[in-house]
């Protein structure tokens, strides 16, 4: 609907692909983004888990921290091939893949953990 709506036809406009070898353009993405995680991401990762991490000012949280001197970093959802790559850097394989694959025995999502959680049993998702 966009082409449509843009003018824009593919194979007219566009008559070569951009990508050519999609599976190379994404190991390239993925070792670009986990360069920057291990050279800048000091103090942002955690080390629980692997996950990015965001500091919350805690003036935004007001009684919720007693004191206003303390940092709070709180998780965000980071892609499993990235902290694999992270944790793994010399690693040639990634048993993490961002394409989508359906799988009939898949039960559950399983999550790459650094460490075994301490977190207890009833606060688990």
């Amino acid at each position: 609907a966009d082409l449509v709506k843009y003018n824009i036809c593919l194979g007219k406009d566009y008559p070569k692909r951009i990508v050519t070898d999609l599976e190379t353009c994404r190991q390239g993405s993925i070792q670009d983004v986990t360069d920057a995680r291990r050279n800048y991401g000091q103090g942002f990762i955690d080390e629980l888990n692997g996950r990015d991490t965001m500091e919350i000012p805690p003036s935004l949280l007001g009684d919720y921290i007693p004191t206003q001197n303390k940092k709070l970093m709180i998780p965000l959802i980071t892609r499993n091939e990235f902290i694999y790559k992270t944790v793994n850097p010399d690693a040639s394989d990634n048993p993490y893949d961002s394409v989508l694959k359906y799988d009939k025995n898949l039960v559950g999502a399983e999550l790459p953990m650094m460490h075994k959680t301490t977190m207890p049993d009833n606060l688990c998702c």
